[in-house]
């Protein structure tokens, strides 16, 4: 029976991108088709407070070839490029339920659809799914933070500064101070400290080992801290944060005022116990989630979701009877650093492969395309190593007309994307 398959040159796409592919077709039993098109489809759904909403983002079908006369039993491959949308969404698939929300459920899904045709109804058809990424504008980091923690009339000030080091990959540097006053104790009467003057407190430096990670990998925070006589840390605490923003032109009429609603989950978390000694370092590794049809979304920001990936440090510090107006030691509310985490598509994706005709194909050529020699002979490529890499046969279909989305072998060529596709990885072997 007839069938036809098609194939990407990549499964990873940015939005404006070109894609390139190729359809093949098996014609083995004589039907009368008039042409073979292809089109991008986009589905996007959310299931979200009891009410699931379902938006399409189809792209134009374009023509790749047309037939004269369709009786020409055999296998054809043709090769196609077609223009990802610049204001495509990132791919997602995301289930997950907040107890503010309640369920909730996101999914975008891209694919090529390949369709014949015969009186504009459509005989066959197939279609290869890939995945669109936006990552989410760089947001330029403040190189300091000045922070100032009250702790009440009766004993010191803390301040609080944040530096950033670095931010690809992230590195932050937090150094706190006391500022004493002559109200909390009669300090002068300690030995090294004035009144009204700044006494050391704790030293953090925290630096994310990466500057980005995918799913079923971790992220490692390394801590590196001091203390001083007079401050001490208690704990530093550890969570993977994963923020996701649904926009109004999501959810619609779920959201309050046209605004935004936000769902925070805590992915994973760790605490660290009090920090002794002058000097003490630290590594954790907070584990992301694995890649499932379940729960795949990377850091973007688009027109209908952003979401953001941050691990929350929260150290919990105590001043020193020596600087309050207390026998004990005093605790200070808790000081919280935001480390950015980039979530970034895996490198490679699983596949199935092609269908074993598929090696069968001879790359279709146009009634008005040069005739390109007969490569069954290898008598021009003697002294390659290997004779696998003898480019693929072509074949003109008498009467064929090629498409806006059609491209030639010469095209084929030159473009090193096609290596990626069994038959044309191997057309004009010698021009790579």
């Amino acid at each position: 029976m007839n069938g036809i398959v098609v194939a990407l040159s990549r499964k990873l796409y940015s939005p404006g991108d070109v894609i390139y592919g190729a359809v093949f077709y098996r014609h083995i039993k004589p039907t009368n088709i008039d042409a073979i098109s292809v089109q991008i489809k986009c589905e996007l759904k959310c299931y979200f407070q009891g009410t699931g909403t379902r938006q399409c983002f189809d792209q134009t079908p374009i023509e790749i070839f047309r037939f004269k006369d369709s009786n020409y039993v055999g296998y054809y491959a043709f090769p196609f490029a077609l223009p990802l949308h610049s204001s495509a969404s990132s791919s997602v698939c995301l289930i997950t339920s907040s107890t503010r929300v309640g369920a909730l459920r996101v999914t975008c899904d891209y694919n090529v659809t390949a369709f014949a045709t015969v009186d504009s109804q459509t005989t066959l058809f197939a279609r290869s799914t890939f995945f669109a990424w936006s990552p989410a504008d760089c947001v330029e980091l403040q190189s300091s933070i000045n922070q100032q923690i009250r702790l009440g009339k009766c004993i010191p000030e803390v301040l609080a500064f944040q530096k950033t080091l670095s931010c690809d990959p992230f590195a932050a540097q937090l150094d706190t101070t006391i500022v004493t006053n002559l109200e909390s104790k009669s300090l002068e009467s300690i030995s090294g400290i004035t009144s009204n003057k700044n006494v050391p407190g704790v030293s953090v430096k925290l630096s994310i080992q990466n500057s980005s990670f995918a799913l079923d990998s971790a992220v490692g925070v390394v801590a590196s801290s001091s203390t001083s006589e007079y401050m001490h840390i208690d704990s530093i605490s550890y969570r993977l944060l994963r923020y996701l923003e649904l926009k109004p032109s999501l959810i619609g009429s779920a959201c309050d005022n046209d605004e935004p609603v936000a769902v925070c989950d805590v992915l994973f978390g760790v605490i660290r116990p009090a920090v002794t000694g002058d000097i003490y370092s630290d590594r954790v590794v907070l584990p992301l989630p694995f890649s499932s049809i379940a729960d795949c979304i990377w850091t973007t920001d688009n027109a209908y979701f952003s979401c953001r990936y941050d691990v929350e440090v929260s150290i919990a510090t105590s001043l020193d009877p020596i600087v309050t107006t207390t026998d004990a030691n005093v605790e200070c509310p808790p000081i919280i650093l935001k480390l950015p985490v980039s979530l970034v598509p895996p490198t490679t994706f699983d596949e199935a492969p092609l269908p074993a005709w598929t090696s069968l194909c001879l790359v279709a050529l146009a009634d008005d395309d040069l005739d390109w020699p007969s490569f069954s002979a290898l008598h021009e490529f003697v002294g390659v190593q290997n004779a696998i890499f003898a480019p693929c046969q072509t074949v003109k279909i008498p009467g064929g007309l090629r498409g806006p989305a059609g491209l030639n072998p010469t095209f084929v060529r030159g473009n090193s994307e096609f290596r990626e596709i069994p038959v044309f990885r191997h057309l004009g072997a010698t021009h790579f």
